[in-house]
C-alpha cells in the first residue's frame, strides 16, 4: 500500500481548506469582473472559475507548504490568487516553476534572453 508518511509540515485538510478558500475567491472574482464589464453573469463561467481557482489554490497551497509558510500566509496567497483568477495566478506560479527548473522561458517564446 502506498501511504504518505505523516508530516507535521503538510496537512491534507489544510490543503483542501485553502483550495476551497481560493475557489470561493475565484467565484467572487468572476462575479465582480462580470459586474465591472456590465455583462450578465454566466453561471457556467462562475462554476468554471470556481473550479479553476480551487485548482490554483491547491497549487499555491503546495508551494506555500514547500516554502514552510504559515497557514495565514498560505490562505492569503491562495485567496489572492483565487480573486485574481486562474489565468493570472498561473502566470505568476509559472515564473516560479520555470525558475525552479532552471529554464529560460524567454528562449521558448521568441523573446531575447534577459
Amino acid at each position: 500500500m502506498n501511504e504518505l508518511p505523516p508530516s507535521a509540515s503538510f496537512d491534507w485538510i489544510r490543503l483542501l481548506a485553502v483550495s476551497a478558500f481560493a475557489a470561493v475567491g475565484g467565484a467572487i472574482g468572476a462575479v465582480l469582473r462580470a459586474m465591472d464589464a456590465q455583462q450578465p453573469l454566466s453561471v457556467t463561467r462562475a462554476v468554471i472559475e470556481f473550479m479553476a481557482a480551487g485548482f490554483v489554490g491547491a497549487l499555491s497551497g503546495l508551494l506555500c507548504s514547500a516554502w514552510g509558510l504559515s497557514i495565514v500566509w498560505t490562505a492569503f496567497i491562495a485567496g489572492t490568487f483565487g480573486m485574481l483568477g486562474a489565468r493570472a495566478a498561473i502566470q505568476v506560479l509559472q515564473r516560479f516553476v520555470w525558475a525552479r527548473l532552471g529554464l529560460n522561458r524567454s528562449s521558448q517564446d521568441g523573446n531575447a534572453a534577459e
